[in-house]
């Protein structure tokens, strides 16, 4: 067997999970871009010594469908979990995951 070839176990898994999910359900998405102001110039976290210790970049790959072998729960998760932006939050305060926001 390949070592690129999922069995048809690993396809038919996150297969028969679909069923169960909301798919349409964009609701987690729309919470997440509410209140969004701009993306910032940065999308990696540094520590103060300047090494990249999160890099939203290297998460690119989830921007389309989930892969046929993995779990399309945790993959709709990870897609959420990448989104950085700045936003407004109800009081009124911004607030960025990654950098700063700009101005």
């Amino acid at each position: 067997m390949s070592g690129s070839r999922a069995t048809e176990a690993t396809r038919r898994s996150p297969a028969d999970a679909v069923g169960g999910m909301p798919s349409a359900d964009e609701r987690d998405f729309e919470d997440a871009d509410r209140g969004f102001v701009g993306r910032s110039g940065t999308r990696q976290i540094t520590a103060t010594d300047g090494r990249v210790v999160w890099d939203l970049d290297a998460y690119a790959f989830m921007e389309g469908d989930a892969p046929e072998t993995v779990h399309p729960s945790l993959w709709r998760q990870g897609r959420l979990l990448i989104k950085e932006a700045c936003s407004r939050s109800f009081r009124g305060s911004t607030s960025f995951g990654a950098s700063t926001c700009p101005s």
